[in-house]
């Protein structure tokens, strides 16, 4: 069905703002099934349009916006989800903000880019309990990593070693432990229930400096390689495709990487490729050889963590286990 306007929809925690493009109004409802459902109402007594002759805007708002996505999703509606950020350097110098305003600002950048937009895809069930199991994980971690810190500098000082001070600590970080272990025994329990994520989870781990933590969120963040299909789509994605920085004669920093990118992927596959140099003949023969040049140690890493990216690609295309390759160092 051709779409015949715009819905720009600025989604906060207690309610969404739906701006319509072609009339330019704005109208406000609960974020809830209810409020979607009034939001349907209002475009077809105002517009005389169904949702499905609409090209649906929204930013990725993290759970504030997954109600919503489900809605749409459920109804078989098509509709985009973007970055803020990449909506507002689209739109240029703006003035002023509020909901209603942003709504305004988002059916615009619809409008505009009509041509660029990609159709959003929800994951399945299960990819999005692994979703949430994985951050949950991260932030146990970092809470254990905290209280370990903190027991651990409270031992230092002799005055402050004492049990009523530390035994709790004790107990909460043996709970966190305990909690931890759990959360990656439900991730493997997932990974293991569905036959397309325990495939490609084997064929990623087959991959030397891939271990279970690296390959579950690459197939968290890739929903199991269905939204990403090219190793340098998903390098720019994790921020180890350098690009150039360069303008007439006055600026030529050469090639670098980009902050904007996912640091926990880009942080999990510097840890990958460390370890692939140490573990893997072929890549410790190259790096030795640009060690021996005088390369710069972070651009071998950089180097290594694309090619690492490149295996998990190509282990994935092919269905078929990495084979480590040894070099022949013969003279």
């Amino acid at each position: 069905m051709e779409k015949k306007d715009f819905l720009g929809i600025d989604v906060s925690k207690l309610t969404i703002d739906c701006h319509l493009h072609t009339m330019q109004i704005t109208k406000q409802f609960k974020n809830t099934k209810n409020g979607f459902k009034s939001m349907e109402r209002w475009i077809k007594q105002k517009a005389n349009l169904n949702l499905s002759e609409l090209v649906i805007c929204f930013e990725a708002t993290g759970g504030y916006s997954f109600e919503l996505s489900r809605y749409l999703a459920n109804a078989n509606l098509e509709f985009t989800v973007d970055s803020g950020y990449r909506i507002s350097r689209t739109l240029g110098l703006v003035r002023g903000k509020n909901d209603s305003v942003d709504a305004l600002r988002i059916a615009e950048y619809a409008y505009r880019y009509a041509d660029k937009l990609r159709i959003h895809k929800m994951p399945s069930d299960e990819l999005i309990l692994l979703q949430k199991l994985y951050n949950f994980r991260r932030k146990l971690k970092k809470d254990l990593a905290s209280y370990k810190t903190r027991l651990k500098e409270e031992k230092r000082i002799e005055f402050f070693d004492i049990p009523m001070l530390n035994d709790p600590q004790t107990v909460v970080i043996e709970s966190l432990k305990q909690s931890l272990a759990d959360v990656e025994e439900s991730i493997k329990a997932i990974i293991k229930g569905n036959s397309e994520m325990q495939k490609n989870y084997d064929l990623l781990v087959s991959i030397k400096g891939i271990g279970f933590v690296t390959a579950t969120l690459v197939i968290a963040l890739t929903a199991n390689f269905t939204l990403f299909d090219d190793p340098k789509k998903f390098a720019s994605y994790s921020g180890t495709a350098p690009f150039s920085y360069q303008s007439g004669t006055s600026i030529n920093k050469g090639k670098r990487v980009s902050k904007l990118a996912n640091a926990e992927m880009r942080s999990l596959l510097t840890q990958a490729a460390k370890s692939a140099r140490q573990h893997d003949p072929e890549l410790k023969a190259y790096a030795d050889t640009r060690a021996k040049a005088g390369k710069s140690p972070m651009s071998t890493i950089n180097i290594l963590r694309n090619k690492l990216i490149s295996r998990m690609f190509a282990v994935i295309r092919k269905q078929k286990p990495y084979e480590i390759r040894v070099p022949n160092t013969a003279a």
